[in-house]
């Protein structure tokens, strides 16, 4: 099942800039992540250490983060978490997984509730909210990033999250997968 998140991008840049918002570039591979984004504060449900706030520089000290953007009321992102959960543990400290979700901490909790991620997984996965998901644009889920020491260099779908490209990347420093383009197409939106 697939979602469309476009409303996020409904209004136009010009309307966005009108109003006083800064217009973000979205990050593309290749891009370094900019500092401010390493230490925004995000709000966090199930984090393993009982915090609220996180940032992403918690984890500059991996080799790879792969930002998930996904919604708990997506099938297939949630059957997703399993596998995920293997590769965390399989990998260990040289990677993080990062959920992000468009949920507010509410729906969040309640999706942990009815499907306690203490009892599925032996690794407990952090749910994150969006408050920086503009600098990853992005219109269907599941949605991918693959930030390796510091850098964006995959942004993919769900199936290219498996263990032999995860062995690749972290052996190689390299990795050549087809990017997931929702806006393939379209003119600047």
């Amino acid at each position: 099942m697939l979602f469309n998140l476009s409303e996020a991008w409904a209004q136009s840049a010009e309307s966005r800039t009108a109003e006083g918002q800064i217009e973000i570039k979205p990050l593309q591979i290749g891009d370094t992540i900019p500092e401010e984004l390493w230490n925004l504060s995000l709000q966090v449900v199930n984090h393993p250490d009982g915090n609220d706030t996180i940032t992403l520089n918690d984890y500059r000290d991996k080799k790879l983060i792969i930002l998930d953007f996904m919604h708990t009321r997506c099938k297939g992102c949630t059957d997703k978490l399993k596998e995920l959960d293997t590769l965390q543990r399989t990998f260990g400290c040289t990677i993080q997984f990062l959920l992000m979700s468009p949920e507010n901490r509410s729906g969040m909790e309640s999706f942990l509730k009815y499907r306690p991620m203490s009892t599925f997984y032996h690794f407990p996965l952090t749910f994150i909210d969006q408050t920086f998901a503009n600098h990853f644009r992005y219109r269907f889920i599941s949605h991918f990033v693959w930030v390796y020491r510091g850098k964006i260099v995959a942004i993919t779908g769900g199936n290219d999250v498996a263990e032999g490209n995860l062995k690749k990347l972290l052996n190689t420093g390299n990795i050549n997968l087809p990017v997931k383009n929702d806006f393939e197409g379209e003119e600047d939106i």
